[in-house]
């Protein structure tokens, strides 16, 4: 009986869950500045609606962008973003209004650097 009710509590956590994001969208994120191609993106237990993808920040002014829910998946395209921050991100899915908020998140630039201990800025 004790499985059977754990179970059921598992499959009422993961329906109310309806947004899912790829691991690496978070809090204290650096994201690529000026680039057409930076992107948020996830997916959606729905398969059609839409996401809203709002940046508000204390210091810069704010922005957002709106993505469509197509086979449960969704992007949000950042397009030519400069650098600033710090931002609050808030992704909202305008069917169920669920929210999830991302801090400190900052537009700069991204090093993605691998080697081993001889490597050396030029």
């Amino acid at each position: 009986m004790k499985k059977l009710f754990l179970i059921l509590i598992l499959i009422i956590f993961i329906q109310c869950q309806n947004l899912i994001y790829n691991p690496i969208i978070g809090s204290n994120m650096v994201l690529q500045r000026d680039s057409p191609n930076t992107k948020i993106w996830g997916q959606s237990s729905q398969s059609v609606g839409s996401v809203k993808v709002e940046f508000t920040s204390r210091t810069a002014l704010g922005f957002s962008e709106t993505a469509q829910v197509v086979n449960h998946k969704w992007v949000v395209y950042l397009r030519n973003i400069p650098a600033g921050g710090p931002y609050d991100v808030t992704v909202t899915d305008l069917k169920t209004l669920e929210k999830q908020t991302f801090t400190n998140v900052f537009f700069g630039d991204v090093f993605l650097c691998s080697g081993q201990s001889n490597m050396e800025w030029p």
